[in-house]
């Protein structure tokens, strides 16, 4: 079993950490029904399960003594919850926050649960996405590091590269002690993203990463430029009995793909294989 709290210690990715597959057979219903303590957070319109109150603190302890590192946390679990408590923590603590993403639908998604949260709504906000998206019903103020939340995507970042005042703006953003919130972050690893995080990290940023998945195929790391990594450097994760309990999980295609398998095959079916999977691998 890990333990119940991550913050503030840096320890190797354990196997453990990774949500295995469950029984075939199992059913949902099976699950403990769990219900929120009176005590913990509430964020915006939501009151955050346990597991999210912890995660919160430790990532507000994080953006406040600007130490970079990972929350892992499993598909389903509210990581959108999360981004949306750590801009909110930002604000309170007087650092300008950036928060990227791999896509604009991603960012949609974040941006919608910003709004639910008051301190967030009512923040001084800038956009980096491409021209022809447009974000919100208000009048948006684009392409500016000089804001409390950005909300951006990694592309559009990328893409100013070779803009001379928006390289100033990254070193500005670093001395006021910006927090990089890099959402997916194992999707956020390419190099040209990397010099736009070291430009931020050299001035004094810090970053964050959340993600499901603690590792990359290409054995990139968006930490690197921080000075930190995934594998390493675990801000706080949230286990999968943990997120399952509280029956926040949702389907994967891999989940989906499974069920039809089970479906098509029959449950004996499906248990030899299983059976004889395993007595290969033993």
């Amino acid at each position: 079993m890990l333990p119940a709290h991550f913050a503030g210690r840096l320890f190797p990715l354990d196997s453990s950490l990774l949500c295995p597959m469950p029984p075939l057979t199992d059913p949902v219903e099976t699950l403990p029904e769990v219900t929120n303590p009176t005590h913990t957070r509430q964020i915006g319109n939501k009151q955050a399960e346990p597991y999210q109150h912890r995660i919160t603190g430790s990532v507000r302890e994080a953006i406040q003594r600007g130490r970079s590192g990972a929350v892992l946390a499993p598909t389903g679990s509210g990581k959108s919850l999360l981004a949306a408590a750590a801009a909110e923590d930002a604000i309170d603590l007087e650092k300008p926050i950036l928060v990227l993403h791999p896509a604009v639908s991603l960012l949609r998604q974040n941006y919608a649960r910003f709004q639910s949260v008051p301190a967030v709504k009512g923040a001084p906000t800038a956009f980096f996405v491409a021209k022809n998206k447009i974000i919100g019903d208000q009048p948006m103020v684009r392409n500016s590091l000089d804001a409390a939340v950005i909300p951006a995507t990694n592309m559009s970042l990328v893409n100013k590269l070779d803009d001379e005042d928006f390289l100033h703006s990254l070193d500005q953003f670093g001395k006021r002690g910006g927090v990089v919130l890099i959402d997916e972050g194992h999707k956020a690893a390419a190099e040209e993203l990397a010099r736009v995080l070291s430009r931020i990290a050299l001035a004094g940023g810090s970053g964050i990463v959340l993600t499901a998945i603690p590792f990359r195929t290409d054995g990139k790391d968006p930490l690197d430029a921080f000075g930190a990594s995934i594998e390493h450097d675990l801000i706080d994760v949230a286990t999968c009995d943990e997120v399952l309990t509280t029956r926040r999980t949702v389907p994967t295609r891999l989940d989906i793909a499974t069920d039809e398998f089970e479906a098509h095959l029959g449950t004996d079916a499906v248990r030899l294989i299983g059976s004889a999977f395993l007595a290969l691998l033993a």
